[in-house]
Order: structure tokens, then sequence, then C-alpha cells
């Protein structure tokens, strides 16, 4: 989690929560059934990064006035434990920063307790076209001197934001891999999905790397550098592959400090999930386009 400043959206977390709400929002889906998709896409985040997760679905919800009851009482039940506040001093912020954290937390309290007057106008942001597309194929050395290898699952851009997706392979190569080692490659706590699940056949666990308008410049900059571009795979249906997202902060000044969050991911995967029982290649297969 970045965090810039004490106010609501000062973070990374609570920024992405809204961002993908307004997402859907602006593409056209019902404000209603927004709050219930964004928590079963995002769990980990709001699992591990709770606070700043529920706040950024309410400032979201509430703009577009689909607010609930249920998510609200969460933002009171939040601030009346100080939940966010014990986790601000647990990540040893200072008595200046808490003063005005709790301050913009009683406000915004207030703020989203009265409906607003009017839902925020839909917009359609008009996508920018990158070098980086999904299905591709890049390595980055780790502090050992070891080829990790990351697959491209998705890669959006707008005028001044945008984001990357990928699995994390489960290779630690001394040599650049080549793409058969990708093909041949699993994935960390891939899960093969009931029929409850409709259209959708397999759970995944996406990293992402995201960039606003202060990062644009260094994340174009600094990614060629860190990701080597080892080949193409075919590109997954995202219609029928869902993915709950992991990321941390990210602010490419260099390639050691884009690798070092990256990796802290990588060994939290390792410790905490299976590997697949089928590779990257078979995945690509069930759920091609």
């Amino acid at each position: 989690m970045g965090t810039w400043n004490a106010s609501i959206l000062g973070n990374d977390t609570s920024c992405e929560i809204r961002d993908n709400f307004l997402t859907y929002y602006n593409e056209g889906a019902d404000p209603k059934d927004l709050e219930k998709l964004i928590l079963k896409e995002n769990s980990d985040i709001f699992k591990y990064e709770r606070t700043n997760a529920w706040l950024g679905l309410a400032f979201a919800s509430w703009e577009c006035k689909a607010l609930s009851k249920s998510t609200l009482n969460e933002i009171k039940r939040i601030i009346d434990t100080k939940e966010d506040i014990e986790l601000n001093i647990k990540l040893d912020a200072d008595d200046t920063f808490l003063k005005k954290r709790q301050k913009y937390l009683e406000q915004f309290l207030i703020k989203i307790s009265t409906d607003k007057k009017n839902a925020i106008r839909r917009k359609k942001e008009t996508q920018v076209d990158t070098s980086y597309k999904a299905g591709m194929c890049f390595s980055y050395k780790n502090i050992n001197n070891k080829y990790i290898g990351v697959y491209l699952t998705s890669s959006e851009h707008k005028k001044n934001e945008g984001r990357i997706d990928f699995f994390i392979m489960d290779f630690e190569s001394n040599e650049l891999p080549s793409l058969e080692m990708f093909s041949n490659s699993k994935l960390y706590g891939l899960t093969k999905l009931g029929a409850e699940w409709g259209k959708y056949e397999y759970q995944g666990n996406v990293t992402n790397l995201n960039y606003r308008e202060k990062t644009k410049q260094s994340f174009f900059e600094i990614l060629p550098k860190t990701f080597f571009h080892i080949g193409d795979l075919s590109a997954p249906n995202d219609s029928k592959l869902f993915n709950n997202s992991r990321g941390d902060f990210m602010n490419f000044t260099d390639t050691i400090s884009t690798v070092e969050p990256i990796e802290k991911i990588r060994n939290y995967s390792i410790a905490n999930f299976k590997l697949s029982k089928i590779t990257l290649s078979k995945l690509l297969e069930k759920v091609k386009k």
C-alpha cells in the first residue's frame, strides 16, 4: 500500500478500488450491482488492506448514488472502532498524520451519510495503445540474479493512468528463460471454478503495476529496463478467467524499487498458494478467445 497523504483518496488502495468501480460505471454497468462485483473481484485487497479498500468503495458508491446501507455501516464501524487509525499506527504514522486522518474520516462519514443530489456523469475514456499487450511474456532479474517469469493477462491504458496485470510463473532461471519455459510453467493459486460461477471457468491471482499522471513517465522509462520481453503467447479470454488482484506500492524510481514489491508478492504466493495442476499453455487452451 502506498500512502501519499492522510485524505480518503491519499493512498493507492482507495484510488484503485474507486477507479475499478468507476471503470465499470463508465462502461454502463448498473451502479447498484457494482459493490458486490468489486468485493468479489478484489477479495484479496479487502482482506489484507481492509480500511482503505472499504473507503474507496464507499466513496465511489456514494458518487454514483449507489451507496448501500451495509457499506455505510462498515465505514461507521471502521471509524468508531478506530481500526484505520490503529492500522496507520502500525505503519509508523506520526501524530500529525493521525490527527489529519481522523479529521478526514469524520468529515467523510458526514459527507456520505447524506445522499448526493446527482450521480456523477458517466464518461467514456479512450484507451491508449502501448507496446504492452495481453499474452506477452517478460522476465525480470531479482536480487539473487535469478530470472523470474511474468505473463501479462491484461494491459489497459488511458491518457493519464494505466496498468498491466500479470501472473508470476513458478520458475527461477540462471539464464534468460525461453518461451517454452513459460508454456510449461505453472501458476500459484489457480483454481477451477464450479457451475455457480457461470461463464467463468478459472480463478487466478494476478499482480499489477499501475501508474497515474505523476508516475506515468517513470513507468514507461523504468519498465523496459526491468522487464525483458521473451515472446508472446495467446491472450486469455477474460470472460472465462476471473482474477484476484494483489498489488503493492510501486514508485518506479529504478529497477530495484520496481522489482522489490513484485518479489514480496511472489514470495507471499510461494508461501501461501499451491501450484496449479495444469501448465500455463493448458490454461490458455481452456480459456482461449
